[in-house]
């Protein structure tokens, strides 16, 4: 499990945010569903972990003030964290062995000519924690006890704690490596945790007093990821152009059909599993690709079978190509990934829509990959559920409800039971809202 911290971040304040297997994230618009993917996606960026790169977005939040809270008292700085759970080789009593650890670290920002810097942040290291500060040339660093949380377990009091520590500016049990000790130039912002690690194991002889590993700074969600735009590219009559770079609109879709199509059983198992996406969802039966040439850069079309005879994709309904770049990606992409899709079910029929949320089962279960998706599809949400009760296998999943009030964002967590049924624990503008819908129909 994961958990994401947005404080002063776009309507949210001090809200800790959990991350299971699938989480669908429903709530009216402008609620803070795209602030809160806009967090995910920051947070899973090698460019944004390596050079604090905001530009590496693919929202069009890049100002500082994008992203600080318009109605916020105080406008001066936000925050986003993440804590997770990895893996570790060695127990706590040093045997050899399978566990876990808890990976945290929380950055805080400050305006610097209109965009955001970095001045501080806080890391997990082993039984400690470590904040460092950023100002000017030198590099001041505080150690201290990893607080309401412990190795195994996760606290929502952690990044409560965390906070109080970067706030805390007094000279107290602050260590500062002067510029002229470092000796280098350019260095990435998260790069200089190294140095602090290394300063502190120096001072006490090399003892480490941080009591654990180093873990080195790198993206959360770890591994692959995709981030998958709510309006797709427009279907081409001919695609003439080599793409096969990832693309979050799915430009690069039919040209990853192309070349699936040309791996022996790989595009045989492929273009079966589309098939047969394509059948249930009543899109369409089969995909052909017709080339224009033999060469690997010819000119190509793709043909959408609804009964017999091919049409180009350009003359069948648009939920085809809106539909083909989710289920593609969802299906290249190696086990284990995250995947963050918005509005999967856009021109899509109510059977369409729920056969998304058949394919996000099947994969999620089989294959291990992660979800994220934001939707107003009770079709999808539905049809998941239905799937989840019907298997042995368990997929932790929930529904994300977003709402706002008085200026601010909420996210409750709505846990999706083993049975396929919601929590009882849902807010009460959430039961109300599906209520008033149904009594709406029945004309009460």
């Amino acid at each position: 499990m994961r958990y994401i911290y947005l404080d002063n971040f776009r309507g949210f304040q001090n809200a800790v945010i959990p991350i299971l297997d699938v989480t669908f994230c429903v709530g009216e618009n402008s609620s803070g569903k795209t602030s809160f993917l806009s967090a995910i996606n920051l947070l899973s960026s090698s460019r944004f972990w390596f050079d604090q790169d905001f530009e590496g977005n693919e929202t069009d939040f890049k100002h500082f003030d994008d992203y600080v809270s318009v109605n916020s008292s105080d406008r001066a700085s936000f925050r986003m964290g993440v804590a997770e759970y990895v893996e570790r080789s060695t127990q706590k009593d040093g045997s050899k062995g399978k566990g876990r650890m808890l990976r945290g670290f929380l950055f805080k920002y400050a305006e610097n000519a209109g965009l955001p810097m970095l001045e501080c942040y806080t890391a997990i290291m082993g039984e400690k924690v470590i904040t460092v500060f950023l100002r000017g040339r030198d590099i001041k660093y505080r150690i201290s006890n990893l607080g309401n949380a412990t190795l195994d377990t996760f606290s929502k009091g952690l990044f409560d704690d965390w906070k109080a520590i970067q706030d805390d500016h007094s000279n107290e049990s602050i260590t500062t490596i002067r510029s002229a000790e470092l000796k280098r130039g350019y260095l990435p912002p998260l790069y200089t945790l190294t140095l602090a690690y290394r300063h502190a194991a120096e001072q006490d002889r090399g003892r480490k007093p941080i009591g654990g590993p180093f873990l080195f700074p790198g993206p959360a969600f770890g591994g692959d990821t995709a981030w998958i735009a709510p309006i797709r590219t427009k279907p081409q009559r001919t695609y003439d152009e080599v793409r096969l770079a990832f693309s979050p609109e799915g430009t690069h879709m039919p040209y990853v059909i192309k070349k699936m199509a040309k791996r022996g059983k790989t595009s045989e198992k492929f273009l079966e599993f589309i098939s047969r996406f394509g059948k249930e969802s009543g899109l369409f039966k089969e995909i052909k690709v017709h080339p224009f040439g033999r060469a690997k850069t010819s000119p190509f079309e793709l043909e959408i079978i609804l009964d017999s005879k091919p049409l180009n994709i350009s003359n069948v309904g648009y939920g085809v190509s809106q539909a083909l770049p989710v289920v593609v990606e969802a299906l290249i992409r190696p086990k284990g990934t995250l995947l963050a899709v918005q509005q999967p079910e856009v021109h899509l029929h109510p059977r369409a829509q729920a056969s998304i949320g058949e394919l996000l089962f099947v994969l999620a279960a089989t294959e291990q990959k992660k979800f994220i998706v934001e939707t107003h599809s009770d079709f999808t949400i539905d049809r998941f559920r239905m799937a989840l009760r019907a298997s042995k296998k368990k997929v932790e999943s929930q529904v994300l409800f977003f709402a706002r009030k008085a200026g601010r964002n909420s996210a409750t967590s709505i846990e999706i039971e083993e049975d396929g049924e919601l929590a009882r624990t849902q807010p009460k503008a959430y039961r109300e809202f599906f209520l008033s819908e149904e009594f709406k129909v029945i004309g009460l």
